[in-house]
């Protein structure tokens, strides 16, 4: 006589997937106290801190990309350069510069120097 499985005990990978990465998003929970953001610097765009190649070194905002800047309300000519988390020089127009900062990924321009 052959049984049928058991169902999948709740630890299986499956499981796991789901709980982690499928959860819904909770409400954002305020920082701890003596919370201190560690932002990186921006300084105004200057184009000898980008590769000639990129669209950074070409003078358009590289934060938003040669592709989607129109959906993300991109206004083109870079204001701010800095780097990003992984340590590489980006540009941003108005806006994108506006978005870090709020986002606490950038200082505001003029404090970085």
């Amino acid at each position: 006589m052959v049984l049928p499985l058991p169902p999948a005990p709740p630890h299986d990978s499956l499981f796991l997937f789901r709980r982690l990465w499928l959860r819904k998003p909770g409400p954002v929970k305020p920082p701890p106290v003596g919370y201190v953001a560690e932002m990186n610097p921006s300084f105004p765009y200057d184009p000898d801190l980008h590769d000639p190649s990129s669209v950074a070194g070409r003078g358009g905002c590289s934060w938003h990309g040669a592709v989607g800047g129109v959906e993300a309300a991109c206004e083109g000519d870079p204001v701010v350069s800095f780097q990003d988390r992984h340590g590489d020089w980006q540009s941003g127009c108005q806006r994108a510069l506006e978005d870090l900062v709020e986002h606490e990924e950038i200082q505001p321009l003029g404090q970085g120097a």
